[in-house]
């Protein structure tokens, strides 16, 4: 009962909110065809219709595919998604002519586009500030649909067809996925992934250098050693010191040490019972002690493999310790193309 309760005042508060929008603000009330007048044809042709298809567009899907309208999808490496809201702007531009056309003739385009600007502005610097805590933009089909509708005012025929396409999308979005929680337009983590190529693996900041690698003998384990660059002996490359700045260290992501050594063994996962061994991957920041958290300065990515040779071939274990170092900045990109 709680939850038909919950249920009946979310539909009631939305409602409310599709009457003040649709029916007044969006001026429903002035253009809806009167069937009273004897245009039941055209409530039929330029309204109900119409509107099926957006009222249903959860089955589109299986036809076009299911593509989130985000910052990630400029990113994909499925470029399908774009293609497919490229071909529906391009199917929209001309109703959007007819549409400003009205509004021009009207007087009140210049109006309506000093409007449009303002609220493009303020949302690209509201998702540029929720950006800073992982809030992406996610520009739902029902938010969307109620944009066309707002916009496709006059009483043409065009106009008409527009907001009754828009009218479905509203509708569909807000019957099956109505929920406060799940409408928002900013949403945590939504609008950007890492692709494939393009993840960073480079030092940051002031950086912090690889300066030995080892094996642990009979163990499936590697003992890797760092500095911050700044405390490296340029002439002989080496670190002074047992213990430096707070650091932390991930392998694959995820964290695997925090402190003020400059040295520690890191056992790995087990090999998969098939296939070549695997590289794991190790970076190592300087924990920023400001009024920022987060690292203040990190090293480049190093590919780190179970074995005698833990980044070998291409490292020597027996070169002098300015060509280790040199060596383990230095790694083929051919060893950090699986990190993601």
């Amino acid at each position: 009962m709680e939850g038909v309760m919950q249920s009946l005042g979310i539909f009631a508060l939305y409602a409310l909110a599709a009457h003040v929008l649709l029916w007044d603000v969006g001026g429903a009330k002035v253009f809806f065809p009167d069937t009273a007048l004897g245009a039941p044809l055209e409530v039929l042709t330029l309204e109900v219709l119409p509107m099926m298809p957006s009222l249903h567009i959860q089955l589109l899907a299986f036809v076009v595919g299911d593509y989130d309208l985000t910052g990630a999808l400029f990113q994909a490496r499925d470029k399908i998604g774009l293609l497919v809201y490229c071909v529906g702007v391009l199917l929209v531009v001309p109703s959007a002519v007819v549409i400003l056309r009205d509004w021009h003739r009207a007087g009140k385009l210049s109006r309506f586009a000093l409007k449009t600007l303002a609220c493009v502005i303020a949302t690209v610097l509201l998702t540029l500030l929720f950006s800073t805590q992982d809030y992406g933009i996610h520009l739902h089909h029902y938010f969307v649909g109620l944009l066309g509708y707002l916009a496709a005012r006059g009483p043409s025929r065009t106009a008409a067809v527009v907001r009754a396409l828009s009218l479905g999308a509203f509708i569909n979005g807000m019957a099956r996925w109505g929920e406060p929680a799940g409408i928002p337009i900013w949403s945590v983590g939504a609008g950007r992934y890492p692709t494939a190529g393009t993840v960073d693996t480079s030092s940051l900041g002031a950086a912090v250098l690889w300066t030995d690698v080892g094996a642990v003998a009979e163990e499936r384990a590697v003992r890797l050693s760092w500095a911050p660059a700044d405390e490296v002996d340029g002439s002989s490359c080496s670190a002074a010191g047992e213990e430096g700045p707070q650091v932390v260290v991930e392998m694959n992501h995820v964290e695997v040490y925090r402190g003020h050594d400059r040295s520690q063994v890191f056992p790995l996962p087990q090999a998969p019972a098939s296939g070549e061994e695997p590289y794991y991957y190790f970076r190592v920041g300087v924990v920023s002690t400001g009024i920022a958290s987060g690292v203040s300065s990190a090293s480049r990515v190093l590919a780190v493999r179970a074995g005698d040779e833990p980044v070998g071939p291409y490292y020597n274990e027996t070169a002098t310790a300015c060509e280790r170092l040199w060596l383990l900045q230095h790694q083929p990109p051919s060893s950090l193309r699986g990190y993601l």
